[in-house]
């Protein structure tokens, strides 16, 4: 069972060129019974790359990199979490939710901890709090803040070893050795930013686009980013060790995510036990009247529309985006005419979301 574990896909914004179909096609074209996505500070592909796992008969792993400040340090450190089920995929919404809610680039430590259980948490080789620490030998400190990790994630704690062409292997030596004495499994840890080696210069065209640069060679003479491409199981093989695969596998077989099937739930804007096809009926005939317009053409126009509303249960929604849009009316904020799928509604209209009469015009 062998995984390409950190692949970044097009929801991390500029920074891949994977998208989820491409994802589950080269799982499907190398008999992968796994497939995982790893996107930084958020879940915005979590839901279709899950349906398609299932539909594919794919076992969908779902984790998110994340940048924390750790209160004992000024530097951010990276690390993954991965949920172990849908207690763990629900803490994953929690945390980027947090982060996305207070537009901050870092979670804060503490956080972790009240939002951490059934995640998995790896930390990647190319952590540059935890390489600070070895380049300045501050083991120390070092030991302190894996234990920390460890106080946090307990057994679910594990090191990510990237291995590429030309990578610090005295680096990758030390780091291990340092996990090992805090009796902490290395795994191997395959990054995927793009499609294939054909696919850097276009990784490279998004990343000039985003931090708003000119094109170099710096960035397409990094190993690292070139040889972050979907790799078979043969070439993992190649690349990671024996142990690392083990690991990866133990990994991967505590993780079983299966997301409860949600029904699309509105609040319900009942008055005195109506149903808000009634009291939309009710709000619409008097505003009808008021307008001089209770006349065959627009009745036989509203009932029309209440039937269509009433079939796909849109009641409470009308009723909702009513409720808002006359409110920022009243308080001078601007709202424009019409817009979206239902700008033609006449209920649209008498309700006042939009400013329209599509009868008139």
């Amino acid at each position: 069972m062998f995984t390409n574990l950190r692949v970044r896909t097009d929801n991390t914004f500029l920074s891949s060129t994977i998208t989820i179909p491409k994802l589950i096609n080269f799982s499907l074209k190398n008999f992968n019974k796994t497939a995982a996505i790893c996107d930084y500070n958020n879940m915005f592909g979590a839901s279709e790359f899950y349906n398609l796992c299932l539909k594919n008969n794919i076992k969908p792993l779902i984790g998110v990199e994340f940048s924390v400040s750790f209160s004992n340090s000024a530097m951010v450190s990276t690390i993954i979490l991965f949920a172990k089920s849908a207690t763990g995929y629900n803490n994953l919404v929690r945390l980027t939710s947090m982060v996305n809610k207070v537009n901050v680039n870092a979670l804060e430590d503490k956080v972790l901890k009240l939002h951490s259980q059934d995640l998995i948490c790896i930390i990647p080789s190319d952590n540059k709090y935890l390489n600070n620490l070895l380049d300045t030998n501050d083991y120390y400190a070092a030991n302190e803040w894996l234990e920390h990790l460890k106080d946090i994630y307990k057994s679910d704690l594990y090191f990510g070893v990237y291995r590429y062409k030309n990578n610090d292997e005295d680096l990758i030596n030390r780091q291990i050795e340092l996990f090992e004495r805090n009796k902490i499994l290395s795994l191997a840890l395959q990054s995927v930013f793009h499609k294939d080696k054909e696919d850097t210069i276009i990784l490279n065209l998004l990343d000039c686009i985003k931090n708003q640069k000119n094109a170099n060679r710096e960035f397409l003479n990094d190993d690292s980013i070139v040889e972050a491409y979907f790799k078979n199981a043969q070439a993992l093989k190649m690349t990671y060790e024996e142990e690392e695969l083990k690991n990866l596998k133990i990994m991967i077989n505590k993780c079983d995510v299966k997301i409860p099937h949600l029904p699309f739930n509105l609040p319900k804007l009942y008055e005195n036990g109506q149903d808000p096809i009634e009291i939309i009926e009710n709000k619409c005939k008097e505003r009808l009247q008021s307008l001089h317009l209770l006349n065959d053409d627009y009745l036989s126009r509203l009932n029309y529309e209440l039937t269509v509303i009433h079939k796909m249960g849109f009641g409470n929604y009308f009723l909702i985006v009513a409720d808002y849009v006359n409110y920022a009316k009243n308080n001078d904020i601007m709202v424009g005419p019409a817009r979206g799928s239902a700008a033609s509604s006449l209920v649209a209209y008498l309700l006042n979301i939009t400013s329209i009469d599509p009868l008139k015009h």
